[in-house]
């Protein structure tokens, strides 16, 4: 149970990460074909690395959520009792 309820926090907080870096997706464009310098370099590389760890969080956070299959011993001693 608490494992998705962090799921889901992380699964929120990827989407947050997600929608910043669409807001400045325009902005690093733009450097991109402005011109190359360490700044712009930088900043650029610290843009992709957000956007895996977004990412990665996502996909974290929906494995987390998701329900395992759990068999219970009773129900099957059950079936073969009949």
């Amino acid at each position: 149970m608490i494992k998705k309820k962090i799921g889901f926090i992380i699964f929120i907080i990827s989407i947050i990460i997600g929608i910043l870096f669409l807001i400045k997706l325009p902005r690093t464009i733009g450097m991109i074909f402005s011109g190359l310098n360490s700044y712009t370099i930088g900043y650029i590389t610290v843009s992709i690395i957000i956007f895996i760890a977004s990412i990665l969080l996502f996909k974290l956070g929906l494995k987390w959520m998701k329900t395992g299959k759990e068999e219970i011993e009773i129900i099957n001693q059950i079936s073969k009792k009949q």
